[in-house]
């Protein structure tokens, strides 16, 4: 069971990824944590992103329509 809510978690959050990354689900990788988190772009502006760490890629997405300052 825990295999199958493996997959399914991590294809939850590559659907919501946009674009959506369906190539990033395959057999054995899974969702370790996730995180928000902001990325500054230059010293004014700061945009809301997202950190997946999966058990072997690091995936950082911007949100879209998102700015914090």
């Amino acid at each position: 069971m825990a295999e199958t809510e493996n997959y399914n978690a991590l294809l939850s959050i590559c659907l919501g990824i946009s674009p959506p990354q369906n190539d990033l689900v395959a057999p054995g990788r899974r969702v370790v944590s996730s995180m928000e988190c902001r990325i500054e772009m230059s010293r004014k502006v700061k945009k809301a992103a997202n950190l997946i760490l999966l058990s072997d890629v690091i995936l950082i997405t911007q949100v879209a329509g998102r700015l914090v300052l």
